[in-house]
């Protein structure tokens, strides 16, 4: 019997070491360190800037189409997703509480992190004008976790100057890629 329970914690504790692993890979996939300029500091906050999170995730909820496309260029081809009304809310309602969320990153790299402050954000960016912001929401997946639905926000430019986007991702040739845009915009 202890044999059978010690198995049982051991294959469990490898699966949630596993997700917490996939979902820190999404993370990275996103900020994407390789393209980030040498002479630029890279930030992240902890958690979701929930005010910025909010005007997407409005404009989200206001869509009455259940269907999401893109075109690749590179590709010349439409990918789409039909959400059903019950992944939708789903969706909905865990970007909401996705607020309470915070990042607890095991591999830093060159990422500082930054206080969830508008003062210490705005400072962050404006001691050099090549430093860059990351914000990224807790991933929600859907379809036996091969989508996941994130927020993401890249600040620049010295001051809260950037581009958000609420997005699919879907794993392509092993990596976290920008698969569908839900909504996006610029500031």
């Amino acid at each position: 019997m202890k044999y059978i329970a010690t198995l049982l914690l051991i294959i469990c504790c490898q699966n949630i070491r596993s997700q917490s692993v996939n979902i820190e890979q999404l993370f990275f996939d996103i900020v994407d360190l390789e393209s980030s300029d040498e002479n630029s500091k890279v930030g992240y906050l902890k958690k979701v800037h929930f005010g910025m999170l909010s005007f997407d995730l409005k404009n989200f909820e206001g869509h009455k189409s259940l269907t999401y496309s893109t075109y690749q260029r590179n590709t010349k081809r439409t990918d789409s997703i039909t959400l059903s009304s019950t992944e939708k809310k789903y969706l909905i309602t865990e970007l909401r509480a996705s607020k309470n969320f915070e990042w607890n990153l095991n591999r830093k790299n060159k990422l500082l992190v930054v206080e969830n402050n508008e003062s210490l954000a705005v400072h962050f960016l404006a001691k050099n004008k090549n430093s860059l912001l990351k914000i990224v929401s807790k991933p929600i997946f859907i379809r036996n976790n091969t989508i996941a639905c994130v927020y993401s926000a890249d600040l620049c430019c010295g001051h809260i100057y950037g581009h958000t986007s609420l997005s699919f991702y879907k794993r392509i040739n092993g990596k976290w890629t920008e698969w569908i845009v839900i909504c996006q915009g610029d500031f």
